[in-house]
């Protein structure tokens, strides 16, 4: 289902598009090497973390392994990406154009699956009006991120070593898993409620990369066995 709420009238083309969803992708034109082979190094790195690795030799293999399997699919991909397309190219040009008009904000709703279409203008507004309310949020001004992040990060580390590592609460490998390094805060965003009257749009901040976030699903796993649906803490 397309809700379209903006000023822009979709063509034929475009609604095909769209009706595959927000969850299609479409591949890249081209990839970056450094940037692609640096996932299998990351790969590798939460693999090691996992305990996955086995004893020296089956490290080495392992690492073999993921280094063949990266070069090989990305020269692979470089040979063979004009016939990758996945969708008419109508299609594909109607996205590529969608994607490059800034008057509009294509999102999904907040209840429900499903693609909603504002304008940018009234999303940025209603967000400025769920920021302004002072009882739920506090300005600070002219702060930089970066440091606040950093030092974010560095209370959390300080928290994982002396409360949760030293006394023993957790293994050295969930230790390392649960170490914050390179985090940033939260990203605010709104999903509009196509369902209510005016559309309000219902404020939502990801927590995705931030200190806290591995530290939050190790939580959530020890805690959701004992949360009971009935009670309304269902997880």
């Amino acid at each position: 289902v397309i809700s379209n709420l903006s000023d822009y009238h979709l063509s034929e083309v475009e609604k095909l598009a769209l009706a595959n969803g927000l969850k299609f992708s479409l591949p890249p034109s081209k990839l970056n090497c450094g940037s692609y082979l640096a996932n299998f190094e990351v790969l590798f790195q939460n693999l090691s973390k996992s305990g996955f690795r086995g004893n020296d030799e089956d490290e080495v293999y392992l690492k073999e392994t993921l280094s063949e399997i990266a070069y090989s699919s990305y020269f692979n991909f470089n040979m063979s990406r004009r016939s990758l397309l996945n969708i008419p190219r109508d299609q594909y040009l109607a996205l590529k154009n969608l994607s490059k008009n800034e008057d509009i904000i294509i999102t999904c709703p907040d209840k429900g699956s499903g693609i909603v279409i504002l304008n940018r203008e009234d999303y940025i507004r209603k967000m400025e009006e769920i920021v302004s309310d002072t009882t739920k949020f506090k300005i600070c001004p002219e702060q930089d991120l970066f440091q606040i992040s950093r030092k974010i990060e560095r209370k959390v580390r300080t928290a994982l070593l002396n409360l949760l590592k030293k006394p023993g609460h957790v293994t050295e490998e969930e230790y390392k898993r649960l170490y914050p390094n390179g985090s940033h805060i939260g990203v605010l965003y709104g999903l509009p409620k196509v369902h209510k009257i005016n559309v309000p749009t219902r404020p939502i901040c990801s927590m995705v990369g931030t200190s806290t976030y591995e530290l939050g699903k190790y939580l959530t796993d020890i805690i959701k066995p004992a949360a009971s649906s009935s009670l309304g803490t269902d997880l």
